[in-house]
C-alpha cells in the first residue's frame, strides 16, 4: 500500500471548478455591484463620496488582507472548513448592517466583518483549483474565476430591482441569505491530501488513465521512521517501472550522457511538449523519451513532495513569508499587485455615479458593470486557454494586460456617453479578467506548489492595502475637484505602473510557458 498525490486535470477537479465558480458568482457579484448600493447609501446616510467609498474600500481590503489568515487556516483545517467559516462570517456582517445607525457602523459590519468573510471564501476557492490542475491550470482557473464576471453581470441589474422593491435593509437581508449558499460550494472542495491506494495489480500492468503519469508517490508523514522511508523508496521504484512501460513502450536505450537537464526543470516543463514522433523536449535540448528521462522526472517530483512534507515540519509560515520577501522578483510582483488593485475597483464603484452625472439613467448605468463582468469571462476563459499553450509566454501576456487595463482606465475622462462606457467596459473586462485569473498560475510558476499558499497570502496582503487606499483616494479627488477626471487618471496611472513594474529587473529567472 502506497500513498499518492492525484492532480487529475479532470474528473472531480471539474466539480471543484464548478463549486469555485459558484462561490465567485456570489462573492464578487456582491462586491462588483457595490456601485448600485453606493447610490442607495448616499440617500440613506449623510456622508461625502470619499466617506461612503470607505465601505467598499474596507470590504475589498479586508477580502484581500484576510488572505494571509485564510492561507494559514487552509493549511491547518482545509479549504472546506475555511469556506464554511467565511460564508457564515459574511452573512453575519450583512445582517448586522441592517441595524446600523450611521455610516461608521457600516465600516465595521459591511467593511471589516463581511470583507473578512469574503476573503475566507475567495482564498480556498482559488487555492483548491490550482492544486487540482496542472496541465490545464490556466484554463481551469479562468473558468472558475469567470464566475466573478457572471456575478457582476447578474447582480448589478438584480440589485437595482431588489432595492426598488425591498429598500436597502431588505436588500442587505437578502444578500446575507445568498452568501450562505457558499457553504454548499465549499463542501465540494475535497482535499488533495494523500489518499490510500491499494496496489492490486502487477507493477507492469498498464493504467487505464494517462493522467496517472502525473501521480506522485509520497512517503509517510514521519520522515524519521526508517520503515516509512523504505516504503517511500520502494513505492517510488515500483511506480516508475509501471509508468515507463505503460506510457513509453517505444522508448529507446539512449545513453545518459546524451540527456541535458535544465536546473529548473519540472514535470510541467515536459507536459504538453510531447510530439507525435515520441520525442520530448527537456530544458533546451531535444531528447528521446527514454527510461532515463522519465525516471529522472519521476524521481525529481517524488523527492520534491518529500521535501514539501519536510519543509512543512521544519519551517513556520512566518519564516516562509520572510523568505519570499527576500526574493527580488517576488517583491516586484507584490508591489505590482498593490498598484493594480489600487485602481481596480474604481469603475465598479464610481461608473454608476459618473453616468448619473451625464444624464444616463441608473438602470442603463447598471449595465456597464454587467458588461465588464461578461467581458471578463471572455478574458478569463479564452485568454486562459491560450496561456496554457506550450508556445505561449503567459507571463508576457500578464504584463501586457496589466498595461491595457491601466491605459484604458486613464482614458476615463473621455467617457462622455453610454456607448463609450460600454466600449471601455469590454476592454477593461477582458484585460482585468485575464490578469486576475492567471495571478495564481503565475505564482505557481514562480514559487511552485511548496510556497503557493503563502505566496497567495502575501499577494492578498498587498492587494488588501491597495484596495483600502484606492477608492477613498478616488473619492477624495472627486470631492476636491468636483470631477471624475482626476480619479480616473490617478487610477489608470497606478494600474499602468503595475504593468511597467513587471518589466523591470530583476527579471524572472525561469522562462514561463
Amino acid at each position: 500500500m502506497i500513498k499518492s498525490y492525484r492532480r487529475t486535470d479532470g474528473g472531480w477537479g471539474w466539480i471543484v471548478v464548478a463549486g469555485a465558480f459558484c462561490s465567485h458568482v456570489i462573492t464578487f457579484g456582491i462586491i462588483y455591484s457595490f456601485g448600485i448600493l453606493f447610490l442607495s447609501l448616499e440617500e440613506n446616510f449623510d456622508g461625502t463620496k470619499s466617506e461612503i467609498a470607505w465601505i467598499p474600500s474596507l470590504t475589498s481590503g479586508s477580502l484581500h488582507s484576510s488572505g494571509l489568515l485564510a492561507s494559514i487556516l487552509v493549511n491547518r483545517f482545509g479549504c472546506r472548513v475555511v469556506t464554511l467559516i467565511g460564508a457564515i462570517t459574511c452573512s453575519i456582517g450583512y445582517i448586522l448592517s441592517i441595524f446600523a445607525t450611521n455610516i461608521y457602523c457600516l465600516y465595521v459590519t459591511m467593511g471589516l466583518i463581511a470583507g473578512c468573510g469574503f476573503g475566507m471564501v475567495f482564498m480556498p476557492a482559488v487555492l483548491i483549483v490550482t492544486q487540482y490542475f496542472s496541465r490545464l491550470r490556466s484554463l481551469a482557473c479562468g473558468i472558475a474565476l469567470s464566475g466573478c464576471g457572471i456575478g457582476a453581470f447578474i447582480f448589478s441589474p438584480l440589485l437595482k430591482i431588489v432595492l426598488d422593491e425591498y429598500s436597502l435593509k431588505g436588500t442587505l437581508l437578502i444578500l446575507s441569505a445568498i452568501m450562505l449558499n457558499c457553504i454548499s460550494c465549499g463542501l465540494l472542495f475535497l482535499p488533495i491530501s494523500p489518499e490510500q491506494v491499494v496496489q492490486t495489480k502487477q507493477s507492469n500492468e498498464k493504467s487505464e488513465n494517462a493522467d496517472e503519469l502525473y501521480s506522485l508517490v509520497d512517503h509517510e508523514r514521519n520522515a524519521k521512521d526508517t520503515t516509512c522511508a523504505k516504503d517511500f523508496e520502494d513505492g517510488k521504484n515500483e511506480y516508475m517501472e509501471c509508468t515507463k512501460e505503460t506510457y513509453f513502450p517505444k522508448a529507446s536505450n539512449a545513453d545518459e550522457s546524451d540527456v541535458v537537464f535544465n536546473d529548473n526543470m519540472t514535470i510541467s516543463d515536459v507536459r504538453g511538449k510531447e510530439d507525435d514522433d515520441d520525442t520530448v523536449r527537456v530544458g533546451n535540448s531535444l531528447n528521446k523519451s527514454d527510461e532515463f528521462v522519465i525516471e529522472h522526472i519521476i524521481i525529481e517530483q517524488c523527492d520534491r513532495l518529500h521535501k514539501i512534507d519536510e519543509r512543512s515540519n521544519s519551517k513556520s509560515t512566518v519564516a516562509i513569508y520572510f523568505e519570499l520577501m527576500k526574493r527580488g522578483e517576488m517583491v516586484i510582483f507584490f508591489i505590482s499587485q498593490f498598484h493594480f488593485i489600487f485602481g481596480f475597483y474604481l469603475p465598479f464603484i464610481f461608473i454608476p455615479d459618473k453616468a448619473k452625472g451625464l444624464g444616463i439613467s441608473e438602470k442603463s448605468s447598471a449595465w456597464v458593470a454587467s458588461v465588464i463582468g461578461i467581458s471578463s469571462i471572455c478574458g478569463r476563459i479564452i485568454l486562459g486557454y491560450i496561456a496554457d499553450r506550450p508556445s505561449v509566454n503567459r507571463l508576457l501576456m500578464f504584463k501586457i494586460t496589466l498595461l491595457i487595463s491601466g491605459i484604458s482606465t486613464a482614458l476615463g475622462p473621455v467617457l462622455n456617453s453610454l456607448w463609450l462606457m460600454m466600449l471601455y467596459a469590454v476592454i477593461y473586462g477582458v484585460s482585468t479578467g485575464f490578469t486576475i485569473s492567471v495571478t495564481s498560475v503565475i505564482l505557481f510558476d514562480l514559487v511552485g506548489l511548496e510556497y503557493l499558499a503563502e505566496a497567495l497570502g502575501m499577494v492578498s496582503l498587498f492587494s488588501g492595502v491597495g484596495s483600502v487606499l484606492g477608492p477613498p483616494f478616488a473619492g477624495f479627488l472627486y470631492d476636491s475637484t468636483g470631477s471624475y477626471t482626476a480619479p480616473f487618471l490617478a487610477s489608470g496611472a497606478s494600474m499602468s505602473l503595475a504593468g511597467v513594474l513587471m518589466f523591470l529587473p530583476p527579471l524572472f529567472g525561469r522562462k514561463q510557458k
